[in-house]
């Protein structure tokens, strides 16, 4: 039998969740960005033209989603690539020494802009490649953000997270002597 553990002791759990908040508020900080005129880079739009295979390279398409669905799927594959490197984020400074969590966030923020650049201009990725400097600087701005809120719900949740990391095993027949080594630690720890 298998205990469900709770997402805030499960690292793995912690990174998606982490990763999905940290890119709602990029993508939210992009937006608005994007609404007042400034030069900045459409995530969304990037992620839908890379899924559907547009390159720059070809010359044969536009800068941004051309559909509604194109925009929803950039959006959808935006949230899972930062899901995936907010687990990657989550282990390294689950594994660091506590403290400054938001600052190690934004340290990441600048790893996923230096990735993001490189892989954009390796691929040839539309509106990735050969950007000008103020979208660059839009771009790190926004990767900060989402390093400073994964960073932020990491400090706050860190200390259940390390109590437990690993789902408990238990057989059925076990159960009695899993509580009563958990009530023997809550006790220990009572004492003064």
């Amino acid at each position: 039998m298998t205990k469900n553990t709770p997402i805030t002791k499960d690292w793995l759990m912690m990174g998606i969740a982490t990763g999905v908040a940290g890119t709602l508020a990029k993508d939210l900080f992009n937006y608005g960005l994007y609404k007042k005129n400034i030069p900045t880079v459409r995530y969304a739009s990037i992620a839908s033209g890379t899924i559907l295979g547009k390159r720059a390279t070809f010359g044969i398409i536009p800068k941004k989603a051309k559909t509604r669905g194109e925009l929803a799927l950039g959006l959808v594959a935006d949230i899972i690539l930062a899901s995936f490197f907010g687990t990657t984020l989550t282990h390294l400074i689950i594994k660091s020494p506590p403290g400054n969590e938001i600052i190690k966030g934004i340290a990441g923020g600048g790893i996923l802009w230096a990735t993001t650049l490189g892989f954009g201009n390796l691929l040839a990725i539309d509106g990735l490649a050969r950007i000008k400097p103020n979208q660059m600087a839009s771009l790190l701005g926004s990767s900060a953000l989402f390093g400073g809120v994964q960073g932020y719900f990491l400090g706050k949740y860190r200390e259940k997270m390390i109590e437990q990391s690993y789902p408990i095993m238990v057989q059925e027949t076990s159960d009695l002597q899993f509580r009563k080594k958990r009530m023997a630690k809550k006790r220990d720890e009572q004492l003064p």
